[in-house]
């Protein structure tokens, strides 16, 4: 039964195709996410949206973008994602949607497959064109992708771009485009960088951010955080622990590629169900390996941040944070990788005296009132950390 204030997708307008599709997939009820974008992205407006991870954001391009498709058979649409995993989430869920019924062309543009298959692809002249800035520079640059038809552009996790240092490629892309378009630009997080590319590409966006409490920063209701102080040389023992007591899925998060392969031997040599995932592996040995995780082969996958976005395995019980994130907001895309789709959760953070600093900055992201009183406090703690060290020197 509907709450008052929820709409189902016939009230989105969306076709009838669209929404048998949807009854197929046993989706129904729209996120609010997905009943605030479609509409206005079905009048063609600009849009900048924000919510939470695991709210159903791809779908929220996606439905409008294939409407306006089916309505105009000449016209393109990117999708331009930072990772190859984001992008391959995003055609699966593309894939999902499609039927015989709707005859959509496209192809997948990233890093570490093969030119030879990707200009065959772009031959037949695809109309939703999903890759990462790089690759899709690539054929621009060799004339093999052409952008004159693209009416519509996404730039999804754009937070993510910008910390990956894509600036200059996305506005290499722009210039491929035609000035008359529409763009929707996604992300779990809005900085005022974000906004700063907007005021330059889009025309006068409606802006959409679906937040607890109305901010952007926030982590949902049905996760639950948990902080274990512990020394750095305690830290793996008590990996095995919480990996000893949890029931269901696990991802831990590790800041190197390095620690994830010794870790990954280490575990597997005592018997524990794991796979593995950091940038240094081909793509099709990470496809594979989220494959596997996804299916239930896995119970445990050990990662780098390059897991802490497009991964979406609804069954993820724990996300346990071996390390915390250079970047506060990695933190947020990492525990949003549990409690996704209405499920409860749990987010375990390994806190050291090393990385305190690291936590205090997250806290200051989710809590900016308290920013002058964590500033303050992470001052006194450096004034102390420093006296110790004058007296150990002066002994």
């Amino acid at each position: 039964m509907l709450d008052s204030n929820e709409k189902d997708f016939s009230e989105l307008g969306l076709p009838k195709v669209i929404i048998e599709c949807l009854n197929k997939l046993k989706i129904t009820i729209p996120t609010k996410i997905q009943q605030e974008t479609i509409p206005l992205a079905l009048e063609g407006k600009d849009i900048i949206a924000s919510s939470q991870t695991g709210t159903g954001k791809t779908f929220a391009f996606l439905l409008p973008i294939i409407t306006k498709l089916i309505q105009n058979k000449d016209e393109k649409c990117l999708i331009v994602e930072p990772t190859r995993e984001l992008a391959q989430q995003v055609l699966n869920n593309l894939k999902n949607i499609l039927s015989n019924k709707i005859f959509i062309k496209y192809t997948l543009l990233i890093g570490g497959e093969s030119y030879f298959r990707q200009n065959k692809d772009l031959k037949y002249n695809p109309t939703i064109i999903i890759g990462t800035p790089g690759r899709i520079i690539d054929h621009l640059h060799r004339e093999t992708l052409i952008l004159g038809k693209c009416k519509y552009l996404v730039l999804d996790e754009t937070d993510r771009m910008f910390d990956m240092g894509f600036y200059e490629q996305l506005e290499e892309i722009f210039k491929y485009i035609p000035q008359e378009k529409q763009t929707l630009m996604f992300s779990a997080t809005f900085p005022q960088k974000i906004e700063n590319l907007a005021i330059k590409h889009l025309k006068t966006p409606e802006k959409i951010f679906v937040q607890t409490n109305n901010k952007t920063n926030t982590i949902a209701d049905n996760l639950e955080q948990k902080i274990i102080e512990i020394k750095q040389n305690e830290k793996y023992s008590e990996l095995k622990k919480q990996l000893n007591i949890s029931e269901g899925t696990v991802i831990v998060f590790m800041q190197r590629k390095v620690d994830v392969d010794y870790y990954f031997k280490k575990l597997t040599a005592e018997g524990f169900e794991v796979c593995m995932i950091h940038g240094g592996l081909r793509q099709r040995v990470r496809e594979r390996t989220i494959k596997n995780f996804r299916n239930g082969k896995f119970r445990i996958l050990l990662g780098t941040d390059v897991v802490a976005r497009g991964l979406d395995v609804p069954h993820v019980k724990y996300v346990i944070n071996y390390d915390l994130p250079e970047d506060p907001e990695e933190y947020i895309h990492r525990i949003g990788r549990t409690a996704r789709a209405g499920e409860c959760g749990t987010a375990i953070t390994f806190l050291t005296e090393k990385n305190k600093y690291l936590w205090n900055n997250i806290q200051i992201l989710l809590h900016p009132e308290l920013k002058e009183k964590i500033t303050s406090e992470n001052y006194k703690n450096k004034r102390r950390q420093n006296t110790k060290r004058h007296f150990k020197y002066r002994k």
